[in-house]
């Protein structure tokens, strides 16, 4: 075993490696599946539209989740030179220059910066989608905003303290790789409450944990908002509120899975294998993110194409 290898056999470590980039893959394939699935409704309802901020934000969201994929894929499937430089392509496809000087450490703080920010847009997104539906509450602003404030500290926190990891390296395989400092492997040894402690102690996991509480409590409030109001939603078959509550209560359910799935790599996970589906986590949750989003837009669009007469409210209950 060498250390270059996290104390990793070089089966187990090659065996690690693939698996990361599978997971990898697929959480890529995931978003670009979606994105030329609805390239077809995003046309019409917002590149030809007319400029409005959501439209704009939009934008934002969908192709910086794209670009920052791209990242990714370069940290991931590049080439790393004996010096540590960072190439474009493995060397046994293309010859390629040296494109950068970034090595692997300063590439993963970069990482982490651009899943920082993709994490918080996407709780931006969904604290917004519970304000539409519950409506503006000081005590429930405040609640989601402590807990949101906690996970965007410990993120950053994460990128400050721990964005340069162990660099793990094995003669024969490219792309970037890197291993929790120190820590993970005296947690690995304590008792299980010992090492549930030092793991929440851990920035990532810490910011995922707050992040899971707060996805958690936009789940409950999303399918209380929409019981109480569930007269009022189904009088009005297709409207922008049952939207919102249907959509929500379905994808915020599945990014809790994914959420859940991600901190269990925390605890179970090698030196490679910890926090692996970080970046499959981020994948899906902009994609559902921009899906919503998109339903959205079209459920505003055809709101607006339908003329509602004096009498097409008459039969709502009052609230």
């Amino acid at each position: 075993m060498s250390p270059a290898m996290g104390g990793l056999d070089a089966a187990t470590f090659a065996w690690d490696h693939h698996l990361y980039r599978y997971i990898f893959l697929s959480g890529q394939a995931v978003l670009l599946y979606d994105y030329f699935l609805m390239l077809w409704a995003e046309i019409p309802t917002i590149w030809f539209s007319k400029p409005r901020p959501a439209t704009l934000w939009f934008f934002v969201v969908r192709y910086l989740s794209l670009a920052c994929s791209a990242t990714t894929f370069l940290f991931y499937f590049g080439n790393l030179s004996p010096d540590g430089y960072f190439k474009l392509f493995s060397s046994n496809f293309v010859r390629s220059p040296i494109v950068t000087t970034l090595s692997c450490a300063t590439m993963q703080r970069v990482l982490e910066g651009l899943q920082l920010t993709q994490q918080s847009l996407i709780e931006l997104m969904l604290i917004l989608r519970v304000v539409a539906l519950c409506g503006y509450n000081p005590w429930l602003m405040g609640s989601m905003g402590l807990i949101s404030t906690v996970a965007g500290g410990l993120g950053l926190w994460a990128v400050i303290a721990y964005a340069s990891p162990q660099i793990l390296t094995m003669p024969g395989l490219t792309g970037c790789h890197t291993g929790c400092r120190g820590l993970l492997p005296f947690v690995r040894q304590c008792h299980p409450i010992i090492r549930l402690i030092n793991l929440l102690s851990l920035g990532s996991a810490g910011a995922w944990v707050a992040e899971l509480t707060l996805n958690l409590t936009i789940f409950v409030l999303t399918v209380y908002c929409a019981h109480h109001d569930r007269f009022v939603i189904r009088s009005v078959p297709g409207s922008l509120m049952e939207r919102i509550a249907r959509d929500g209560a379905m994808y915020f359910g599945l990014l809790i899975l994914a959420n859940l799935a991600n901190i269990l790599t925390l605890y179970f996970g090698d030196i490679i294998l910890t926090g692996i589906l970080s970046w499959w986590t981020t994948s899906l949750s902009m994609t559902l993110i921009c899906r919503l989003m998109l339903n959205l837009q079209r459920a505003g669009a055809w709101a607006h194409q339908d003329d509602f007469g004096p009498m097409a409210l008459a039969n709502i209950p009052p609230v």
